[in-house]
């Protein structure tokens, strides 16, 4: 990967350091899920984390395969070190701009055709912050967008769910996918029934409720992943 081009590419984008890290702290990936799991409450569409959880999936199954040192690896004066302390894995794809493509356009297709203008704007921001911040080379981002824009125009369905089902189990046998696998099967395992408002924040409350509880209980993250929202869906929809 070349160093120059980053350093090159850090030169033109313009803004203070703060304003790159706020916005991929932003871009990061829980707010995403998280509006996720309330808009599949709320209309009973579950297509949207599902789609972003194999889509993590997809970003982790590369990285462990490219298996690509970060640039900071190779030259720490390239980057911030507020965004060091959380970019763990290998460097290719970008999963922050994979996300932020993959959950900005899936919006976009839902609605006006100015929202693509949006997304697009979002996707850009948060993938040029990745590279202001040195940690990720600029194919890492490419890599990440197109990918991110891949997924979001595949079509959905019922099949989604039936492959988050089937893949599920999957993480038990590969580690690296544990996580976004486990993620999906919640997702896959939540009714998939529109509920009331109150409803739908009890919900949203309980999920970060268990989260939190399995955290402290030192359960396993995928454990952990699968069972807050499905266990939180099933729950506020008991009694109806």
């Amino acid at each position: 990967m070349d160093l120059q081009a980053l350093r090159e590419l850090q030169g033109w984008i313009p803004g203070p350091e703060g304003f790159w890290l706020a916005l991929t702290r932003l871009g990061a990936g829980p707010l995403y899920f998280l509006y996720a799991f309330g808009r599949a409450l709320l209309r009973g569409e579950r297509g949207l984390g599902l789609a972003l959880a194999l889509g993590w999936a997809a970003v982790s199954g590369l990285k462990a395969w490219v298996g690509e040192p970060r640039p900071f690896a190779l030259d720490p004066s390239v980057a911030d070190p507020r965004a060091v302390a959380g970019a763990l894995s290998p460097s290719f794809p970008s999963g922050h701009a994979a996300l932020a493509a993959l959950f900005a356009l899936r919006l976009a297709r839902s609605g006006p055709r100015w929202g693509y203008g949006l997304a697009a704007l979002w996707a850009l921001l948060v993938g040029l912050s990745r590279i202001e911040l040195g940690v990720h080379y600029p194919a890492d981002v490419a890599a990440g967008w197109a990918l991110g824009a891949l997924l979001a125009f595949l079509p959905g369905g019922p099949w989604v769910r039936g492959l988050a089902l089937a893949a599920g189990p999957l993480g038990l046998f590969l580690p690296a996918l544990a996580a976004p696998l486990a993620l999906a099967l919640g997702f896959a395992l939540l009714p998939g029934e529109p509920l009331p408002p109150s409803r739908a924040l009890a919900g949203l409350g309980l999920a970060l409720a268990l989260l939190l509880a399995l955290r402290a209980l030192h359960a396993p993250a995928p454990l952990i992943l699968a069972l807050a929202p499905a266990a939180a869906g099933w729950a506020v929809r008991w009694g109806r």
